[in-house]
């Protein structure tokens, strides 16, 4: 069950409430409800306290995060064309909003088209690794960097450099991922005084934590393979 408050506009009566509160029963990872009301909603917000583990979102308001999520779930099944046409059809979308990112708003509740894309392509350049083809993975790390770089941000920053990482142990570039593993791993060792101090971090996001475990099993082989039996042991 989860909580949901519909918001309305002001009525000339003052007895209208502006608002109406209630729960819902969701199922599975994507399901259609309906609210009986009986005025037109300005707002809806699922689960308005922060009582529940989970994210929600709107597939109408959100079509390319939709779709991602929808590739990444053919992904995982083995589905790797439908997953790659997936990916491209969410890149097709068109933006809404401003391509930049406000500089006020941290990455991480940021949904517009532009960190979206950038999002679908780090999912497409995976996919591309995981099948082995590095020519299309390194095509989509670099659409990034120039993106990247034309609209002066530096997002999600571990998770390109554990990709751009991976594409070069899979090319036997050892030395140049052994070195860029390491800057990423040491910056970890930061994290934790930059939470303790109150600080943001780019580990807060879950996909770069995850890209960090990706990391030091990457940094292992890159260790080994430049025989660095000290640091293969380190961060395996």
């Amino acid at each position: 069950m989860v909580p949901f408050q519909l918001t309305f506009e002001a009525e000339a009566d003052a007895v209208s409430t502006r608002s109406q509160v209630g729960q819902l029963f969701l199922e599975g990872d994507r399901y259609r409800f309906e609210i009986e009301t009986g005025r037109r909603p300005t707002a809806l917000r699922l689960d308005p306290q922060g009582e529940i583990l989970a994210a929600f979102f709107s597939a109408s308001h959100e079509p390319k995060r939709y779709l991602r999520y929808q590739a990444q779930d053919l992904t995982l099944a083995g589905e790797f064309e439908a997953a790659e046409a997936g990916f491209r059809r969410a890149l097709r979308v068109p933006v809404k909003g401003p391509r930049r990112r406000d500089p006020l708003e941290p990455p991480s509740s940021s949904v517009n088209g532009f960190v979206e894309d950038l999002r679908i392509r780090l999912s497409l350049a995976r996919l591309y690794l995981e099948q082995g083809r590095g020519g299309p993975a390194g095509h989509e790390l670099d659409l990034i960097d120039a993106d990247l770089t034309a609209n002066n941000e530096d997002l999600l920053p571990i998770e390109r450099g554990v990709l751009r990482s991976w594409l070069e142990v899979k090319q036997g570039d050892h030395g140049p991922a052994r070195r860029r593993l390491k800057r990423i791993v040491r910056a970890a060792a930061l994290v934790s005084d930059d939470d303790r101090s109150g600080g943001s971090s780019p580990f807060q996001l879950a996909s770069e934590r995850r890209a960090l475990t990706e990391a030091y099993g990457l940094l292992a082989i890159a260790a080994l393979e430049s025989d660095r039996p000290g640091e293969h042991r380190w961060a395996a």
